[in-house]
């Protein structure tokens, strides 16, 4: 079974991350491959859009917790280092990348929704950064990307209580763009991409440019930070 899957359906690239057993928590074979995806989807004609989601009750909830506590420091050093990668091609890729949330989105899985264009999501969603119970802090420039979206004062609440908030709570602060029924989810980001498609691929790629590369490089600057501040905290951790 594929990790992460991948579907072209006219002009729509539909990319599952698919771990339902362990809610699509991410460990490095799904990393890797998710990279691999992404670069086929870049280089294929057919393929105008792309809807990120996950297979069964989850969208992601994170890094793999069980192959973290077999991981040397270099090997985390690895998966940090890929996350980065991961989150940093999104963020840039040249064709509008929509995030179809389905369940939980949490840690590493938010930092992925939030590289996305758009972020679409269940009525059942839940969104969250569960991350500082765990001794850790978010990796690839989620503290960023929230308080641009929600304000540092929502972003600490979020990130310093832990509790997941609903679908509602989070559309209407603003961290996410749409919610729907959890029937509805994936026929309305398949009318959100082939509207993108209908747009004239220059005029859309520019826009997108326009958005993102202003922002880039303090971007990469934060994942990079966010990257040494995990490393300073799985230390902490071995010294406990």
């Amino acid at each position: 079974m594929a990790v992460v899957e991948l579907r072209i359906d006219r002009r729509i690239a539909w990319v599952t991350l698919n771990r339902p057993q362990v809610l699509n928590a991410s460990n490095i074979e799904m990393k890797r491959r998710l990279l691999e995806v992404l670069l086929q989807i870049s280089d294929a004609k057919d393929a105008g859009a792309v809807v990120l989601t996950g297979a069964g009750r989850a969208f992601c909830t994170g890094g793999d917790t069980k192959e973290a506590k077999t991981f040397t420091t270099e090997q985390y050093r690895e998966s940090l280092q890929l996350q980065r990668r991961l989150c940093s091609m999104v963020y840039l890729f040249d064709k509008p990348v929509i995030a179809a949330i389905n369940g939980y989105a949490l840690a590493g899985g938010l930092e992925l929704a939030m590289v996305c264009d758009i972020r679409i999501a269940a009525e059942s969603a839940r969104i969250g950064v569960p991350v500082i119970q765990a001794a850790s802090v978010s990796t690839a420039g989620l503290y960023l990307q929230l308080a641009r979206s929600i304000g540092v004062g929502r972003t600490a609440h979020l990130v310093l209580g832990g509790e997941p908030i609903t679908a509602g709570e989070a559309e209407r602060i603003g961290l996410l763009n749409k919610v729907v029924p959890d029937d509805l989810l994936f026929e309305s980001a398949e009318v959100l991409a082939q509207k993108l498609i209908s747009y004239p691929p220059l005029a859309l790629t520019l826009a997108r440019r326009g958005l993102r590369h202003a922002e880039h490089e303090i971007f990469e600057l934060m994942a990079e930070l966010d990257e040494g501040l995990a490393l300073a905290a799985w230390g902490g951790r071995l010294l406990e």
